[in-house]
């Protein structure tokens, strides 16, 4: 906590608060032990930010006097003080009364300051790091100044203590947490008191139906919280993607992509088709410049590459399929159909041996997360596989070809078709271990 002084009057910046309140603590020993929550044994000094919003009564922010109490007199919280937007981030460079620099960021976040929301440091740069982690927490754009003068005069401009504030609300004052509370404090608690006292009867019977709301929301949130906790033991599955449900069959892949790669032409303007892949939602084209090749004329439409001018790269959407065939695998989130990975590496495998294509499959271990302190794992292997130099005879539609086998395969998924001379078949397989 380090002492500034603003329009000849003594700021308090750099105060640990703590999290909006439903009502504040009422003796020193109960402050104390806040003080200690928030910080240490040290902190013990204390300023309210008042707040009548959601059952909120406000904040406590606690600062360290150093032992010496007298130079805190009179002095108030500027964070408490300061008339800015409710969600509001600044880093201001200022001058304590000594002639030591300092910077002071500033934070609120929907009108309520974060515990470090009021921090003071000795350089520009430890500001700034503070400034941009918060930036980054809050989504807040924050105020810069340039200079201690700049500073001053802005903080300045944005003070606001009324007489009401000043000697009815007693806005910001500190307060000593190791003495008894001056008289005036005592006459205001006596006047909030009495004022109170009139209410009383209401506010009973309105505490106790909020009271049963907050318990009722408690023990739903406990229970939610516990349901939850069940479910990432039992049912594990659930907070994982299964992406082979939301890809679509190799036969319809099959169906998107083949019309397409068989109708491309294999020269175009003197560049010859080195490469064709469709990805199911289009085709991305490689050609390759041959002698008296057009350079002012590319094929396809496509654009140079920009390390090697010899290579033009085009690209062509695929219109989506109007009828999808069903998964062998079972519908939404059932993963219970998947092979084993062994039986899936068999199948695969056999495939490969019937067509005469070359395989690589290779499986990752299985996915796992931390949730609610809860450690998931995936009840399923992740694998990429590839079948390369597959005939020409076996690039169909119809049944009995290489794409009916695949479909037949539970968990697999193709997600390319590529030509580059010869043809090959990528995807992804999912089995249970």
């Amino acid at each position: 906590m380090r002492l500034i002084v603003l329009n000849k009057r003594p700021w308090a910046i750099g105060l640990l608060w703590s999290p909006p309140l439903p009502h504040f603590a009422a003796s020193r020993k109960t402050l104390l032990e806040h003080a200690l929550e928030q910080g240490g044994s040290d902190l013990d000094v204390l300023a309210r930010c008042r707040r009548k919003r959601n059952g909120i009564a406000g904040q406590e922010g606690f600062g360290a006097s150093g032992g010496h109490w007298k130079d805190w007199r009179g002095a108030r919280s500027l964070a408490v003080c300061l008339d800015v937007p409710a969600s509001f981030l600044g880093v201001f460079p200022l001058v304590t009364p000594q002639g030591e620099p300092i910077w002071w960021v500033h934070c609120r976040m929907d009108g309520f300051f974060p515990k470090k929301g009021d921090q003071v440091f000795r350089s520009e740069q430890a500001a700034l790091k503070a400034c941009a982690l918060l930036e980054h927490m809050s989504g807040i754009e924050p105020v810069r100044l340039d200079s201690a003068e700049a500073g001053a005069a802005w903080l300045g401009e944005h003070c606001r203590l009324s007489t009401s504030d000043l000697w009815v609300w007693d806005k910001g004052r500190l307060l000593n947490l190791h003495q008894t509370f001056s008289s005036a404090t005592l006459f205001r608690a006596a006047v909030v008191l009495g004022v109170t006292a009139c209410v009383a009867g209401t506010a009973v019977g309105v505490n106790h139906h909020v009271r049963r709301a907050e318990y009722e929301a408690a023990r739903q949130a406990q229970q939610a919280k516990i349901q939850r906790h069940k479910d990432l033991k039992e049912r594990p599955e659930s907070f994982f993607d299964m992406a082979w449900q939301k890809t679509p069959p190799a036969t319809d892949m099959a169906r998107q992509c083949l019309p397409a790669l068989m109708a491309l032409p294999l020269a175009s303007n003197g560049w010859d088709l080195r490469k064709a892949v469709c990805s199911g939602r289009g085709l991305a084209l490689e050609w390759k410049h041959e002698a008296g090749g057009d350079f002012i004329h590319l094929p396809d439409n496509g654009k140079l590459d920009g390390k090697d001018s010899r290579l033009v790269h085009s690209t062509r959407p695929l219109p989506p399929l109007t009828q999808r065939a069903r998964r062998p695998d079972g519908p939404g989130t059932d993963h219970t159909m998947l092979a084993r990975r062994d039986v899936a590496s068999g199948l695969l495998s056999q495939i490969a041996q019937d067509t005469g294509t070359r395989l690589e499959l290779r499986f990752a271990a299985q996915a796992s997360k931390t949730i609610d302190k809860v450690s998931v794992t995936a009840p399923w292997h992740a694998g990429s596989w590839a079948l390369g130099s597959v005939p020409d005879l076996l690039m169909s539609e119809g049944e009995g070809g290489l794409f009916e086998m695949l479909a037949e395969v539970p968990g697999l998924t193709v997600e390319s078709i590529e030509y580059d001379g010869s043809w090959s078949v990528k995807g992804k397989i999912y089995a249970v271990h």
